[in-house]
């Protein structure tokens, strides 16, 4: 009799999660139209060696209101028990095609990540805020600009990213204030 019951406790809490595990998450799109590009039989949230998205935006734009702020942040985790370096490569794809990158890039920004063992690492994109300059070129969008285009994470072994969604669009007279 225990053991009916243990068994059937178990088909309860583990038949949910497998479905959940193999249901096919949902794309998120926004007001920008961003979405995940996905290799064929992945999901989103998937271990992979890249993980590819576009249609992003992050940064302010100078409207007649004011300032127009949108933003994305990334999070990574190295599920092995050595260390792994991941390349971000984003590309502008705007009118501009001479936007620099916070660090002095032009078009396309590339920067690396050390991931230790079991760790994870979040990042942000769009350096909103004169009180956060001491990021000034580590994050690659700043002040009072905008980026639009595509984001690219790749390693030599698979990890786990999460793209923490675009933010509301913020509109105020002062970038700052939108931010």
């Amino acid at each position: 009799m225990k053991y009916g019951i243990l068994c059937l406790l178990a088909c309860l809490f583990v038949l949910p999660s497998r479905a959940a595990e193999t249901a096919p998450l949902p794309v998120a799109a926004t007001s920008t139209a961003s979405h995940a590009v996905i290799e064929a039989g992945k999901h989103l949230g998937e271990k992979a060696c890249v993980h590819r998205f576009e249609k992003l935006r992050a940064g302010a734009v100078k409207t007649e209101k004011g300032w127009n702020v949108q933003d994305f942040a990334s999070g990574f985790f190295n599920p092995h028990r050595e260390a792994i370096t991941v390349t971000m490569k984003m590309k502008m794809v705007s009118d501009d095609p001479k936007f620099v990158f916070s660090n002095g890039q032009v078009g396309t920004f590339t920067k690396t990540y050390q991931i230790r063992p079991m760790h994870s690492r979040t990042d942000n994109i769009y350096l909103g805020s004169p009180t956060v300059s001491h990021f000034r070129g580590q994050w690659p969008v700043t002040l009072k600009t905008n980026f639009t285009g595509s984001l690219e994470f790749s390693s030599s072994k698979p990890f786990y990213y999460y793209m923490l969604r675009e933010t509301d669009i913020g509109e105020k007279s002062d970038a700052t204030d939108a931010y």
